[in-house]
């Protein structure tokens, strides 16, 4: 059996590298061991799967299950047929019930093939998991298969785990804790360069890295509690619908070795809070409801006092000086005088990603390697994803480039040492093929981290994290944030549409001629809490005639449309009243079907948002406590359009309604909003790039 076991392990690691043929190779071996073994003709069906030779497959499968009722790595090939032909509730379903069984094994008997399976069978559910818009689960089976791991892999799993953390509301604490787990992967590692004291201040009464985060979890549950309120807007009724499938198979979630509370947070969560006040608050809700039907016309009054007139939405752009004008400012930052700093050679700076091609951060990439100061600075950007296209458009630019997409995280760093990087600036954060392993060995003095995730690090190695007065206001101090916050004067993001060609914006707003209004999200579906369908609901009944259009990928598929029904059914949103999209390459020709996009709480739009203004669509966010979910917040208020930026709840539900009771307004931003953005300081590359560079002027080290 040693021997058989040993075959295991040489197909598991063929199925790791994508080498099928090699898993059929080690089957065979092991059917000379042992005849007619479930286990070989298993991984014979796997790879036969990955093969897509499906009939092949299931006669493997087949005789799998005849020799062994119940063969886990069998059920895992019957899980990948559901995975490839949609059944995402069946595929749920099957994954559960195998990484249940496996938990019934000791994880000293696990063999090789158990192991296998099982961490397949996490890796597989948490995929499923986003695709059912149920970030939450996804979040705890990565978290689970994270301990099954070690070193690089064991981050990485984590950190798509701290990923899906954000598409749920979390206070700055709890965040923190989160991401200060990270951490734990990269002690030991050989750092390039010193931690900088002065950065590391920005953090130092921050729990440590050494709770776990169990510990950090229990000690938050208290501020958690204090912090968070929901919009309370769910009928009674929406209590007694059916349960979706995510809560009748929650209890078969796995549970990570070092974290009970966390699970049991996951799902208690929603049911649980806001338990007594919420009843309370419909009422009055509904009472206010009353109210506002029988005051249209001083709503409208208000509506024009709301949007400052014509003056404030009038066709011409708002110059970019005269920004200040037009917005509430946030909070004063500390009064002190900024110092002229000069260095003896141009500074050189380090952009890495692993998304320099067709992806949605990377619209907000070209300013840095098109605008930039090339009297004051090199640049130096470092590819660790795929290209496209939109590569070439990129290393068409004045700048170095350099693929190390191939390289370990170490030789990466390495690399980075060798060209003298004076400022190593991440773009990715906690998302897929992040540049964090690389910066966790710190290779160049100053490090910090911009544009692309919402939320800290976690790495005492990262100094600094981007931010703008917006998203983060000077009030809000570094809460959440393991890093030194920064922040731009104006937007820390730079909106530049030129990946793709842009559709024509500018014409008539759709309920012109429909009659009727038509609110929109094309936002992914994850995003969509149940907090922010009550604040839907609560627009749609005070708009009787009005259509919801979500588009979405989750809407592709059959079984995504079925989940995204229960859920707007669970919470009286009519049905008649929306219309699923699937996702289309389309999209942007499609806004002109929207007359209002309803912006997603707390993980908000970003280049969605942008694209939405783009199109001449107006977006009505809410603005939250963290600079993640303040995102739309400062595009908004960088194009001039503080007034559609709601402060609480109720505010979100008033300004959607209002604005669709407005439509000369209406009108006249589906007309202009193009215009203005262009205008504004979202597309102001030149002097983006301007208070960008005196940013890293003053935080290098001098040269």
């Amino acid at each position: 059996m040693d021997d058989k076991e040993n075959w295991i392990g040489i197909a598991n690691r063929f199925a790791n590298q994508g080498d099928f043929r090699g898993m059929r190779a080690s089957a065979k071996e092991i059917l000379q061991i042992v005849q007619e073994d479930a286990d070989a003709y298993a991984i014979m069906a796997e790879a036969s799967f990955y093969m897509d030779e499906r009939e092949q497959a299931k006669e493997y499968m087949a005789r799998a299950e005849e020799r062994e009722p119940g063969n886990l790595r069998a059920r895992l090939v019957r899980a990948a047929f559901f995975s490839a032909d949609f059944a995402l509730e069946e595929e749920i379903k099957e994954l559960l019930s195998i990484v249940q069984a496996t938990e019934k094994v000791a994880e000293s008997l696990w063999t090789q093939s158990l192991r296998y399976v099982r961490f397949k069978a996490l890796a597989w559910l948490s995929d499923a998991w986003l695709l059912a818009a149920e970030p939450e689960f996804a979040m705890n089976t990565l978290l689970a298969a994270s301990d099954m791991l070690t070193g690089e892999e064991a981050a990485e799993c984590y950190s798509k785990a701290l990923f899906c953390s954000n598409y749920r509301t979390r206070t700055p604490a709890e965040s923190l804790r989160l991401h200060r787990g990270y951490e734990k992967f990269f002690e030991g590692v050989k750092i390039c360069h010193p931690y900088r004291t002065e950065a590391a201040e920005a953090g130092a009464l921050q729990p440590k890295a050494t709770l776990s985060v169990g510990e950090a979890m229990a000690a938050a549950r208290a501020e958690a509690n204090r912090e968070r309120r929901g919009a309370a807007l769910v009928a009674q009724q929406a209590k007694q619908e059916r349960e979706p499938l995510s809560r009748l198979v929650q209890k078969a979630l796995p549970k990570p070795q070092y974290e009970d509370s966390l699970r049991l947070w996951a799902w208690e969560a929603r049911a649980n809070q806001r338990r007594m006040e919420e009843e309370k608050e419909y009422e009055a809700f509904k009472k206010e409801l009353e109210e506002e039907r029988r005051s249209k016309t001083r709503r409208e009054a208000r509506v024009a006092s709301l949007f400052g007139g014509n003056t404030h939405l009038s066709p011409s752009p708002v110059p970019r000086a005269q920004m200040a004008a037009f917005r509430i400012q946030p909070t004063a930052p500390p009064v002190g005088e900024k110092r002229t700093r000069t260095f003896s050679r141009k500074l050189r700076i380090g952009y890495i990603s692993p998304d320099f091609r067709l992806h949605a951060a990377a619209y907000f990439f070209m300013p840095l390697v098109r605008d930039f100061d090339a009297a004051s600075f090199e640049v130096t950007c470092y590819a660790r994803g795929k290209r496209d296209r939109v590569t070439s458009l990129f290393r068409q630019k004045r700048v170095q480039w350099k693929d190390v997409s191939r390289l370990s995280a170490r030789d990466a760093a390495r690399l980075i040492e060798r060209d003298g990087i004076d400022i190593l600036v991440d773009l990715a954060g906690h998302t897929q093929g992040s540049g964090l392993p690389v910066l966790a060995r710190r290779p160049a003095p100053v490090q910090m981290t911009a544009i692309g995730y919402m939320a800290t690090t976690g790495l005492r190695a990262v100094d600094y994290f981007l931010s703008d007065i917006y998203c983060s206001p000077w009030d809000m101090g570094a809460r959440g944030f393991s890093e030194k916050v920064l922040r731009m004067p104006h937007s820390h993001l730079c909106y530049a549409p030129v990946l793709r060609d842009m559709p024509k914006s500018g014409g008539e707003a759709p309920f012109v001629k429909n009659g009727y209004i038509t609110f929109g999200s094309f936002n992914n579906f994850s995003k969509v809490s149940d907090d922010m369908l009550a604040l839907w609901r609560g627009v749609l009944e005070r708009m009787k005639g009005a259509r919801l259009v979500v588009k979405s990928k989750i809407c592709s598929i059959a079984a995504g449309r079925k989940i995204v029904k229960e859920r707007l059914q669970r919470f009286g949103i009519p049905l008649a009243q929306v219309e699923l999209r699937p996702y289309s390459p389309d999209y942007l020709e499609q806004y002109t079907d929207i007359d209002i996009v309803l912006d997603t709480f707390p993980y908000t739009g970003g280049v969605t948002t942008c694209e939405a203004l783009y199109m001449g669509v107006p977006v009505i966010t809410k603005a939250g406590g963290t600079h993640g979910s303040r995102f739309s917040t400062s595009i908004l208020e960088n194009a001039g359009l503080s007034q559609l930026v709601a402060r609480g709840d109720m505010e979100y539900v008033r300004k959607a309604v209002e604005l669709a009771d407005a439509p000369d307004i209406l009108r006249r931003l589906h007309r202009d909003l193009r215009a203005r953005m262009e205008a504004s300081p979202l597309m102001d590359a030149k002097g983006y790039m301007k208070d960008l560079e005196d940013i890293y002027r003053e935080i290098a080290e001098d040269v």
